[in-house]
């Protein structure tokens, strides 16, 4: 994959997450404090990897913050 495919696969990934974070957030000020962008863009690198051991065909964003773990298919 090319660095400018892996990095639109990224973006769309982290769009879909923020829009899922801002749907269980109260607003997007408090889910920016629980959750860093280096975070997320850690966690996209294992994506593939969890996807795989979970036997999943569509794509999974795994997300953890504050203690908690979010899944969501995108």
């Amino acid at each position: 994959m090319s660095d400018t495919s892996r990095l639109s696969k990224c973006s769309i990934l982290l769009k879909h997450f923020c829009e899922y974070v801002m749907k269980i957030e109260r607003s997007w000020a408090e889910a920016a404090a629980r959750i860093s962008i280096g975070q997320v863009l850690l966690l996209l690198t294992v994506t593939e990897r969890v996807r795989k051991s979970l036997g999943r065909s569509d794509p999974v964003l795994v997300v953890r913050a504050a203690g908690e773990s979010w899944w969501m298919s995108v």
